[in-house]
């Protein structure tokens, strides 16, 4: 029945300039809790263990690299071939669509400090890879995005074992701005 009110609206997608700000805030907090997990178990020497792996700094910014061009180079391949990946891309682009190259590259920068922290520093050194790859999946995903799980899930468990196999943090969180910055850019920029 109408009550002669107009149907509900979608709320409003956040205004391209405010997502950087506000992806800083939430990745930023999430720095923040990796920290204070980590310093809560006495655990704060890992971040500097883990920082540069065992190889140094220019094996582990070679394996982000390398990893982090595989990774985005199989989402593209991906995308191209399932269309459940594409609506997903779609849905990504919705939000993400008003934003310019340089903001890409911020929320790229600020998601892959954010989440290497807490996903692959604290939660992999809490509960193990296992778990730390099936929490990053489940709460990359949710409704119109469930063809999302094995790409999270994948991803997460990439660079989880460049921080397993020796690489460090470095590489984990190169992998994943790289990966995640062309994957940005070839959904939102022609």
């Amino acid at each position: 029945m109408s009550d002669g009110q107009p149907p509900p609206q979608p709320p409003a997608p956040v205004a391209p300039r405010a997502l950087v700000p506000l992806a800083a805030i939430f990745y930023g907090a999430m720095l923040a809790g990796a920290w204070l997990w980590l310093w809560m178990r006495g655990r704060l020497d890992r971040l500097t263990e883990l920082a540069l792996g065992d190889y140094g700094l220019f094996a582990a910014a070679g394996a982000g690299l390398g990893a982090g061009l595989l990774a985005a180079g199989a989402l593209a391949l991906l995308a191209r071939r399932v269309p459940a990946v594409r609506a997903c891309e779609a849905r990504i682009a919705a939000v993400v669509g008003g934003l310019q190259d340089p903001q890409l590259l911020q929320l790229a920068l600020v998601s892959a400090i954010g989440e290497e922290a807490f996903f692959r520093v604290a939660a992999q050194d809490e509960f193990g890879l296992p778990v730390a790859v099936a929490v990053y999946a489940a709460l990359s995903t949710g409704p119109g995005f469930w063809a999302w799980a094995p790409i999270a899930a994948g991803a997460a468990a990439l660079f989880g074992g460049l921080l397993c196999a020796g690489a460090g943090l470095l590489a984990a969180t190169t992998a994943h701005a790289i990966a995640t910055y062309l994957s940005l850019r070839r959904i939102v920029l022609p």
